[in-house]
């Protein structure tokens, strides 16, 4: 995550006003091809979106983005450099003003170069702007984001989709001025305006816009600024790691939202459900295959577009380590030598990721001295404060993935820590189908601790392998465990969910009972 220092100016946005919580449709070239999915695989959707979450959030991102980007630097501003993100606010006040100028000359010579935003263009940096508040407001509680960083990019993006709308208005307004249709090399016919063609629930002041039109007066950036320019490809295009790691647990809990979908339908029918009977019970269930696979093969190709991108971010540990424990790594950074730093920029990470896969296993504190051992070599920070900082993480993260059961078996422990304002299960309570009675941190602690009883299996089947003729039940727990051993665990953790979940539907068919 862009950590800039800088200073907050006025956050108004001038005249315009509104909520920006209707996604455009966004299709990705690379997943061109017949679909494998049943109509709607991937609804239930989220209440702001209305595009499906199959190619991942990230992809998602990063086609709008790009797409806004390819028009800014090769139509509408070819002559300019688009290589930091500032350099979209001088774009866009180029565009404004030179549409003004045409509109303030009307028998210029350039009458037929006012530039005209295309409604995809538009729809494409509103889907950009969504998506990155959509991280935001689950990392810091509000769209604007507590992070400097992210501020800045979601200002520049509003400013820059604000201004653009102003130009298209003047071209709007000069149009019906001249009475003609005039044709446009970069945005198309004047025709093709509208006068909100990216946000119908976006609420405009036209009358305010019209009248600055008329006076002269150019929109004027107001948002919060950076010392230290921000590149476009690696921040912005790319995405930061943490704004990536984000969009991977949001495509995750989407795609269980589908597969959770499917298989409560498959239930009703099994319970006799009226609104189901006109369905086969082989069609419904081959239903729930497809979308559990192609879920699972979304989540896949997000992790590996994660791991591609940030190789530093190695397991599922270290991604919460980086969504969620962000203020813990900055306190200990503080205290490491800069050069040190430099050399292994990431030990802090990798020290805290390897404490939190501590607590999945059992006993997990038998871990933390090789753990802090190698961390001090690593950094030649104090060993009590190690030792301490250690402890403390430890502690945190095993409340965070309290079972229930636990927390009944100690109660002291429990309200001790409520007092203290920590609760479990916080990190993921944003994620309907991957946090709360689904959580997805409570399915691989369970894996993870159980692991014992895997091999206990194994010794009683003799050691024969997965394809081995056996029970279809036996199996698909013994996949269930074994995947544990090879898969990453962002990757493994989901498809146990789904195996548990076909497990207690094969005891259902074969039992007749929910």
């Amino acid at each position: 995550m862009p950590h800039n220092k800088g200073h907050n100016q006025s956050k108004k946005k001038g005249k315009i006003k509104g909520s920006h919580s209707k996604q455009p449709a966004s299709s990705n070239p690379s997943r061109q091809g017949p679909s494998l999915l049943p109509p709607n695989a991937f609804a239930p959707k989220t209440p702001d979106d209305s595009t499906t979450v199959s190619s991942g959030y990230h992809a998602m991102y990063k086609e709008a983005t790009l797409r806004f980007h390819n028009w800014m630097s090769q139509k509408a501003c070819p002559k300019s450099k688009m290589t930091a993100v500032n350099d979209y606010r001088k774009g866009v006040d180029l565009i404004a003003n030179h549409n003004m100028s045409v509109y303030l000359n009307k028998n210029d010579e350039k009458v037929e170069n006012l530039i005209v935003t295309p409604p995809e263009i538009m729809a494409s940096l509103a889907s950009s702007i969504r998506l990155r508040e959509k991280v935001t407001a689950s990392l810091f509680g509000s769209k604007s984001g507590g992070d400097l960083g992210h501020q800045y990019i979601i200002d520049v993006l509003h400013y820059c989709r604000s201004t653009l709308r102003f130009g298209n208005r003047i071209a709007a307004i000069y149009q019906e001025s001249m009475g003609e249709k005039v044709a446009d090399a970069i945005g198309g016919r004047f025709s093709a305006l509208t006068l909100d063609d990216d946000d119908e629930e976006e609420e405009l002041e036209w009358d305010d816009i019209d009248q600055a039109i008329r006076e002269g007066n150019l929109p004027k950036y107001t948002g919060v600024e950076v010392e230290e320019e921000m590149d476009i490809s690696e921040i912005l295009l790319k995405g930061d790691d943490r704004l990536q790691a984000m969009f991977l647990l949001y495509t995750m809990n989407d795609s269980m939202a589908a597969v959770h979908m499917h298989y409560k339908h498959f239930k009703s029918y099994l319970r006799g459900n009226s609104k189901f009977q006109g369905s086969s019970c082989m069609h419904l269930l081959m239903k729930c295959a497809v979308v559990a696979n192609a879920a699972t093969e979304s989540v896949h190709q997000a992790e590996n577009e994660l791991g591609i991108n940030h190789p530093h971010l190695a397991s599922f540990y270290h991604v919460l380590v980086l969504v969620f424990m962000t203020e813990i790594m900055a306190e200990v950074e503080k205290f490491i030598d800069k050069n040190w730093l430099k050399k292994t920029p990431h030990m802090v990470l990798q020290f805290l990721a390897e404490i939190v896969e501590s607590s999945f296993h059992y006993p997990g504190q038998t871990r933390i001295p090789s753990i802090v051992k190698r961390f001090i070599a690593k950094s030649g920070l104090d060993p009590m404060y190690v030792e301490e900082t250690a402890q403390a993480t430890y502690t945190l993260i095993s409340y965070e993935t309290t079972l229930k059961v636990e927390e009944r078996l100690n109660p002291g422990q429990t309200a001790h820590l409520a007092g203290c304002g920590l609760d479990p299960h916080s990190w993921l309570n944003f994620s309907e189908f991957i946090g709360g009675d689904c959580c997805l941190l409570n399915t691989k602690k369970l894996v993870q601790r159980q692991w014992i009883f895997y091999k206990t299996i194994r010794n009683l089947m003799d050691g024969r392998d997965f394809g081995d003729s056996r029970s279809t039940k036996t199996r698909i727990l013994l996949g269930a465990f074994g995947a544990i051993s090879t898969k990453p665990l962002y990757q493994v953790s989901y498809r146990i969910f789904l195996k548990f979940a076909d497990v207690c539907l094969f005891k259902t068919c074969r039992s007749g009972h929910i």
